[in-house]
């Protein structure tokens, strides 16, 4: 006899699973908030930037100065990794900014996916770093046992 799929277990793993769901929406929520913190954090920042002097020596920018302050404060902050801040930094603004709509639908408790900006709209970068075409150092493949071109045209 198989067992009922309808039984008070059966009802309390429903409500178990309403209760996860319900706190998967606070937590969007949450994400949205702390979004526009760490924007209005960064708009602030650029702000005080912006009536700044410059010492003519400096070898970097105030945005980059003030760009690397931030990113490392909210690191602290949060306890997170700076690379990770810098992220949240973009993330934080291609919601407010670029994709309100997305920055809405997670304040409503509701899902997004893409919050990142494509890397020819982030500033400084025309491509990724690691750009999947890229052979590794002076031509070689960066698949152990396999020789580029140039290795296979060159005479021993």
């Amino acid at each position: 006899m198989s067992p009922s799929k309808s039984g008070p277990a059966q009802q309390q793993l429903g409500l178990l699973f309403d209760a996860v769901g319900v706190a998967d929406r606070v937590i969007r929520q949450c994400f949205a908030v702390r979004a526009e913190g760490i924007d209005q954090t960064r708009r602030l920042s650029e702000a005080q930037t912006a009536s700044s002097l410059l010492d003519a020596r400096s070898f970097w920018t105030w945005e980059e100065i003030a760009a690397r302050e931030l990113s490392r404060e909210l690191a602290a902050t949060l306890r997170i990794p700076e690379r990770t801040a810098v992220n949240l930094l973009e993330e934080s603004l291609a919601l407010t900014n670029d994709q309100p709509a997305a920055r809405a639908a997670l304040a409503g408790g509701g899902s997004v996916t893409g919050t990142r900006r494509p890397w020819s709209a982030r500033p400084g970068r025309s491509r990724p770093r690691c750009h999947p075409h890229r052979r590794g150092h002076r031509g070689e493949s960066d698949r152990a046992g396999h020789r580029s071109r140039a290795d296979a045209l060159r005479v021993p």
